[in-house]
């Protein structure tokens, strides 16, 4: 737990503004490497130097991040979280996660992250559940102008909730949208609409009265 600010600072000895470089906020600098990082809990924002991620290192950088909130801030010549190097990075979560992170905007993230992750990630306005969720009792808002998109399936014997939620801190001022099933306070719901309806349940068209 605990809430953290973590920024990389630039190299002091760089002359050449053209090609600047420094350090992450969290891992290593524009020329390190091989670097390891676990993340399981808090309320972490990061900032990275230059051509530095917010969270990782210039390549192979081994993130896993199983849970807390990150809020990387907006890196141009950069990645925010990964590699700085393109495909040079594995980015992984337990089967149990329920890390919420947020990045600037598209391709600010390492690429694995959907096949690969157990969280909600937020670029820019647009979010995405990765894998499946539990939330259950965790602040949860999707403000005006996002949108968070759930994949997965509602069909089935049994479907896999691809989020978990607790209803007194689920707030959606913004459109939940896509095919996963939604599970809160022990309930099964599919989306339709931006409205969360009862697995089961069938909604008439509008205009109809049944």
């Amino acid at each position: 737990g605990g809430t953290i600010y973590a920024e990389g600072k630039e190299n002091p000895n760089e002359t050449n503004e053209m090609n600047p470089y420094g350090a992450a906020g969290i891992g290593g600098g524009y020329f390190g490497g091989n670097t390891t990082i676990n993340i399981s809990g808090g309320d972490i924002t990061a900032a990275g130097a230059a051509k530095s991620p917010c969270v990782g290192c210039s390549n192979y950088a081994r993130i896993t991040i199983s849970g807390g909130t990150i809020r990387a801030v907006s890196n141009p010549l950069s990645r925010e979280i990964g590699s700085y190097m393109p495909n040079c990075d594995l980015m992984t979560s337990t089967k149990s996660g329920n890390s919420i992170i947020y990045v600037s905007g598209p391709n600010k993230i390492s690429s694995w992250y959907e096949s690969s992750w157990n969280g909600v990630v937020w670029e820019g306005a647009a979010g995405k559940v990765c894998g499946s969720v539990d939330l259950t009792g965790k602040d949860f808002t999707i403000a005006a102008g996002e949108t968070l998109t759930v994949p997965g399936s509602t069909e089935g014997e049994n479907p896999t909730p691809a989020l978990i939620i607790s209803q007194a801190n689920f707030h959606n001022n913004g459109t939940i949208t896509g095919t996963g099933m939604v599970r809160m306070d022990g309930k099964d719901y599919r989306i339709e609409n931006n409205t969360l309806v009862p697995l089961g349940e069938v909604v008439p068209p509008e205009g109809v009265t049944v």
